[in-house]
């Protein structure tokens, strides 16, 4: 079986296509795993203790309200910062793996519609 440059080069633009797939995957199964860690984290996570201990700063007076527990509650939820930051990080690799196996697709459709011509 011999090879045309244009059989050599659809392998290599299918082989590269299967690379960003590939890709694509990995990055599904990182993303898969940030979401378990961040559940875990979430399970364990009990503020309950820091409440109770802000709100006995609070006892003189009569009334709380939730708004008196607001810094407490931006320091708890600051735990979960990490995981929105490799959220987005992660989106946007997606997004340029896409990029790249939507530039292959083309360059390997345009490869075998030339191919017909």
């Amino acid at each position: 079986m011999s090879r045309t440059p244009q059989s050599s080069q659809t392998r290599k633009l299918a082989q590269l296509l299967r690379t960003h797939l590939e890709s694509l995957d990995s990055l599904h199964r990182d993303r898969a795993q940030l979401v378990r860690r961040a559940k875990a984290l979430m399970l364990n996570d009990d503020i309950s203790g820091r409440i109770i201990r802000a709100a006995e700063g609070f006892e003189k007076m009569t009334e709380l309200h939730p708004a008196m527990f607001e810094d407490v509650m931006d320091e708890e939820l600051a735990k979960y910062d990490k995981y929105l930051v490799e959220m987005e990080e992660g989106a946007r690799k997606v997004e340029e793996v896409l990029a790249e196996i939507k530039v292959r697709d083309r360059s390997l459709y345009s490869l075998g519609a030339n191919a017909h011509v």
